[in-house]
């Protein structure tokens, strides 16, 4: 976790900042000032470290007041200019100042070096522009001058091609843009419209845009033959403020609002980033006047007139996203005073300038923390570390020097910072923390161990009392270079050097012993960044970059072969923490941090340590929301610090995943259980048994058949099952005995609680019904149903209307009813469904108009005797049968016979024609019959009441049986030609031949 904390400089009373500006390189801060002492008002420049203080040697005062600082592109030689024409050079290597020659009479209003900085250029009031060759010992000579028709206002130099570098453009009063090369050389390029308010450069898109005080913005590309391509808008905004490059052709501007306008000149963008899109304890309406954006963190600061720095961090220029969704909002740092001006230096060092009395350097400061047998230090503030051990007691530490490091141990804690080193000891079981002493040491990194503090100072460690007194002394050769890192687990000591050379101790005994080293880690690794040592000292695990362009990886170093080895993370994943476990000299646990275009995730990975196959992966988990960074590890548990800020405590714990029920379990067993996870992620099943077959505790096997949900090992799932006397997960494994192992990993997972990794798996393996039924059985309905619309369709009405029934005995009745409607069993399930309250019930069926719920509402009517509301839904039913059933219930044969002859429903007709025939009406039964193609019915009714003409029509219309049987029975009454014609028609042609011949 970052902080930006706040450095005022060491500036006398009566202090006004006037200009400041960082050197490209070193962390030196150049202040140019108004002091006020005993009513006389002088002028002074001073020079200031990142941490505020002043280098008194190096200050430079006049009775005039300083107009313009800038330094040298390489060397520490700062140029200065003053309103009296003074012109002075401070050499910081020498610890010389030299004056040039006297040739400007009035204020200067810029001092520029080349890119290259093979010379000086300065300006005045009067338009006097002179250039100047310095030597290597900071000693200036006039090389060339030369007067414009108006007064200079603003310089930049620029690159026009390979090898000339000394060129300027330089903007004056009259409004016109002058180019001046070295030799004195000029003449005018452009105008402006209106006042030129800025006038600033680009290297890598070679920009040159000027900014008038009316808004008005005039972009020019600069060529080695002039200026090109030029390109002209207006600007919005109030008035124009500071400016800055925020990337290759990316200018921003604060335009005297609350927010910052910029302007992407490839993609003809013009974008903005506001605060009043933002939320914390700032005023939204503020105004922003200042801006500065830092390449090395891609960080933009934004300076307001009540005192805030804005802060947003570009998410990687060479990704996809632009505009303003290419930013994320920073936490804003609040400073005192309106804030004019903003200067990002080297290691991203932010220069703040307010209006009145104060330059204040915001550092990003890597929050320091330590963990050692249950005692946490966590650093909140630039001086103040919360003390807490873990159970007891929480102690709030105050210091008096900002803390540039912590180490602790289960008994006492070290803090130093550049000059000095604290010592506190912790008394009463953890109540009571005390100081034991402090000692001046300007050290780079400090460890305890027992009653002794190791403090690395240069080449070698020295081995302290308390009292700062030295015992021993651990030395490098010079060639192995200076210590720059240090660790201490258990009893072993690690230091490495800024050539990479890695040395360990033993410090069992009354004097440290050297364990192993010299060891040279620079071809394998190109930087190191933090280092560790296991508790019995046989692994070093650090991490590094292969090379500047490769991703950082952690690297193990096993002591006793000599194999250096690297473990990746995985593509985006760059390590941020890293701890061996304070007792077991296997167990590593690494945090790690990704990177991209999505918001940052932190990830936790353990690994074990092995001298054949390096750093083998046990488990990984994201960091949950409350989670900040990795504190320790102590097995069974990891120690984090919280990420929300809480009155009880600044530490979260969680159980290492095989330890989950085990928090409280004894030393044996959780030996047992380290052991048996080592050997099982080695795949040493029968080591693995051997650890644990001892051990009678059921959550003991429980996390055994969790680590087989990973290792997918259901043999000893079986096992572990058995050992538990979980009957009914024994058996769901015997069922799964065909399933993919995956599967049957995941139906485990499920038995055991572990949805999460039973989700993974089953879409792992494209089980989706499988993955469906999790769903609906954790009653994930969006889930469930975006799966099976999207890869399981079959089961998609059935989880509907599993959705629907979940709903309905949850008493949500609208959410069931769509349910249902999807499901497509809305027919049947929604009557049933609101049969108690009948209003509801008939608003649904008239709504939904479909044809079966109509039809079914009016049979509930027609159950009901209410006839009139039956036939006007088996109306809109469009149900005629059950119109003309209705109808001739009713005695309506009129209606039902008209009804029947207008649709031609044939159903409807059977129906009618069989009422006609009960009441022995035979003509219109006969046509009925006919109408409804029941052709046998009406053939029986002709018979039967001598209807003998009526009966061939019939037969011919009908099948074959009933064409012979009518030729029967036309036979039989003597109608031979009729029977003939049906014998035919009906295929008994012989027949047919036989009645012919007689």
């Amino acid at each position: 976790m970052a902080m930006f904390f706040d450095f005022p400089v060491n500036a006398p009373n009566g202090y006004t900042p006037i200009v400041s500006r960082w050197h490209n390189r070193a962390s030196l801060l150049a202040v140019g000032a108004k002091e006020q002492r005993q009513n006389m008002v002088t002028g002074s420049v001073s020079l200031y470290t990142d941490d505020g203080e002043h280098l008194p040697k190096a200050t430079l005062q006049r009775s005039a007041l300083p107009t313009d600082v800038f330094w040298h592109p390489t060397e520490q030689i700062l140029a200065t200019g003053w309103a009296s024409g003074e012109v002075l050079l401070w050499n910081e290597a020498t610890q010389q100042a030299s004056e040039c020659k006297r040739v400007h009479e009035s204020n200067i209003t810029f001092v520029r070096w080349a890119l290259d900085g093979s010379r000086l250029i300065t300006g005045d009031d009067d338009g006097l522009v002179c250039v100047w060759s310095v030597s290597a010992q900071g000693q200036p000579s006039l090389a060339s001058e030369v007067r414009l028709p108006a007064g200079t206002t603003h310089c930049c130099p620029v690159a026009v091609g390979r090898g000339s570098t000394s060129t300027f453009y330089i903007a004056a009063s009259d409004n016109h843009v002058f180019r001046v090369d070295a030799s004195g050389d000029s003449e005018v390029v452009f105008e402006c419209d209106g006042s030129i308010y800025e006038l600033t450069y680009e290297e890598r898109s070679a920009l040159l845009v000027a900014i008038s005080t009316e808004m008005t913005v005039l972009q020019h590309r600069v060529t080695k033959d002039g200026l090109a391509e030029k390109y002209l808008f207006k600007l919005a905004g109030k008035v124009p403020g500071e400016t800055t490059w925020a990337s290759k052709g990316v200018l921003a501007i604060a335009t005297g609002e609350n927010q910052i306008r910029l302007w992407d000149s490839e993609a003809g963008d013009l974008y903005s980033l506001s605060i009043a899109d933002e939320s914390g304890e700032f005023t939204v309406s503020d105004v922003l006047s200042a801006v500065s954006f830092d390449p090395r963190s891609n960080l933009l600061a934004a300076g307001s007139r009540n005192g805030f720095v804005f802060m947003w961090k570009h998410k990687g220029f060479s990704l996809s996203v632009t505009g303003t969704d290419a930013w994320s909002f920073q936490t804003p740092v609040e400073i005192n005073g309106s804030l004019t001006h903003l200067a990002w230096g080297p290691n991203s060092l932010l220069a703040v300038q307010n209006s009145t009395d104060n330059v204040s350097i915001l550092r990003e400061h890597i929050m320091r923390k330590a963990y050692a047998n249950n005692v946490a230090a966590i650093q909140v503030s630039s001086a103040r570390l919360v003390v807490e051990v873990l159970g007891v007691q929480t102690h709030s530490l105050d210091g008096d020097f900002s803390i540039k490091g912590v180490a602790a141990t289960g008994e006492a804690l070290v803090v130093w910072g550049s000059k000095e080193v604290a010592i506190y000891e912790l008394v009463k079981e953890g109540s009571v923390l005390r100081s034991a002493n402090n000692f001046k040491c300007e050290a780079v990194a400090c460890c305890l161990h027992t009653s002794s503090v190791y403090t690395a100072t240069e080449g070698h460690i020295d081995a302290r009392a308390y009292n700062g007194s030295s015992k021993q002394l651990l030395t490098f050769e010079k060639s192995e270079g200076m210590v720059t890192r240090m660790a201490c687990t258990g009893d072993h000591l690690v230091a490495v050097t800024d050539k990479g050379c890695l040395r360990t101790w033993d410090l069992s005994r009354r004097e440290a012993r050297l364990a192993a080293g010299p060891h040279s880690i620079t071809q394998e690794v190109d930087t190191l960044t933090q280092v560790a040592i296991c508790s019995n000292g046989s692994y070093v695990a650090f991490f590094g970059q292969a090379d500047l362009e490769a991703q950082p990886m952690v690297w193990l170093w096993a002591v006793e072969s000599g194999k250096v080895q690297p473990y990746g993370l995985g593509v985006g994943h760059v390590p941020q923490n890293i701890c061996w476990d304070s007792h077991d000299p296997r167990l590593l646990v690494i945090e790690s941090k990704s990177v991209g275009e999505t918001a940052d995730s932190h990830k936790v990975t353990s690994v074990f340590a092995t001298p054949d196959k390096g750093l083998v992966q046990h488990h990984s988990f994201e960091l949950g929301s409350d989670e900040g960074s990795l504190l320790g590890a102590q097995v069974p548990m990891l120690h984090f610090t919280k990420r929300s800020k809480s009155d009880d405590s600044m530490v979260t714990s969680q159980a290492l995943r095989d330890f989950k029920g085990l928090e409280d379990a004894d030393r044996d067993t959780r030996e047992a259980m380290l052991e048996f996870s080592y050997q099982l992620t080695l795949g040493n099943l029968d080591e693995a048994f051997k650890a644990v077959r001892v051990i009678q505790s059921d959550d003991v096997w429980v996390n055994m058949a969790r680590m087989c949900v990973g290792t997918q090992r259901m043999d000893v799932a079986a096992v572990c099952m058995g050992r538990m006397g979980d009957a009914v997960a024994a058996r769901a494994l015997r069922e799964a005995a065909d399933e993919t192992p995956e599967a049957k990993a995941a139906i485990l997972a499920v038995h055991l609680g572990m949805l999460d990794e039973a989700e993974a798996l089953l879409k792992e393996s494209e089980r989706y019904d499988l993955l469906v039924q999790l769903y609906r059985d954790s009653n994930r309905w969006d889930d469930a149903l975006a799966v099976a619309g999207s890869h399981d369709r079959l089961h998609l009405k059935n989880t509907y209307y599993e959705q629907a029934k979940h709903m309905e005995s949850l008493g949500q009745l609208q959410e069931a009813l769509k349910a249902y409607e999807r499901s497509d069993t809305h027919r049947f399930e929604v009557p049933r469904l609101l049969l108690d309250n009948p209003k509801v019930l008939e608003a649904y069926v008239r709504q939904s108009k479909s044809k079966e719920l109509l039809q079914w509402w009016a049979q509930y009517k027609e159950s009901l005797h209410d006839m009139d509301e039956a036939l006007r839904y088996y109306s809109a039913a469009d149900d005629v049968l059950s119109l003309v059933r209705v109808h001739c219930f009713q005695d309506n044969v009129d209606k039902a016979h008209d009804l029947v002859r207008r649709t031609q429903d044939k159903a409807a007709a059977y129906h009618l024609a069989r009422f006609y025939e009960a009441k022995d009406e035979i003509e219109k039964a006969i046509e009925l019959y006919s109408l409804s193609e029941c052709y046998t019915n009406a053939i029986r009714l002709a018979k039967e009441h001598g209807m003998k003409d009526q009966m061939l029509n019939l037969a011919l219309n009908s099948t074959k049986v009933d064409m012979i049987s009518a030729g029967e029975f036309y036979e039989q009454q003597g109608m031979i030609d009729k029977a003939v014609m049906l014998y035919h028609k009906g295929g008994r042609v012989g027949k047919a031949l036989e009645m012919c011949f007689e």
